[in-house]
């Protein structure tokens, strides 16, 4: 079973994070140093070429990181699985780097 990670608890030199939304909405902003991995299949095959690693899976609101890291936690075991606890605002508020697309008006 995935296990929740607060916000205040993200160490991204001891985590890696797994962004889950499509690749337009990464771009638009996420959270620095992050991952855009969005589907089943590519988490998996990364899970398996680096399973040493611990994962915190993320998304905007954490409603999706939560159901994908209890799928994916249901499919390799879930000891190293996490979900960020949180929003990308949240994180935001609490000093991450968010890199955001400027589009130029």
């Amino acid at each position: 079973m995935s296990k929740a990670i607060r916000i205040d608890k993200l160490n991204l030199d001891k985590h890696l994070l797994i962004d889950i939304r499509s690749k337009e909405r990464y771009l638009t902003a996420h959270i620095k140093n992050s991952l855009n991995l969005n589907s089943e299949e590519q988490i998996l095959n990364f899970i398996k070429e680096n399973s040493k690693q611990e994962y915190v899976f993320c998304c905007f609101t954490s409603v999706g990181a939560k159901q994908m890291a209890q799928k994916i936690a249901s499919i390799v075991g879930g000891e190293n699985i996490y979900y960020l606890d949180a929003s990308l605002l949240e994180a935001k508020s609490c000093g991450f780097d968010i890199v955001e697309l400027n589009i130029a008006s």
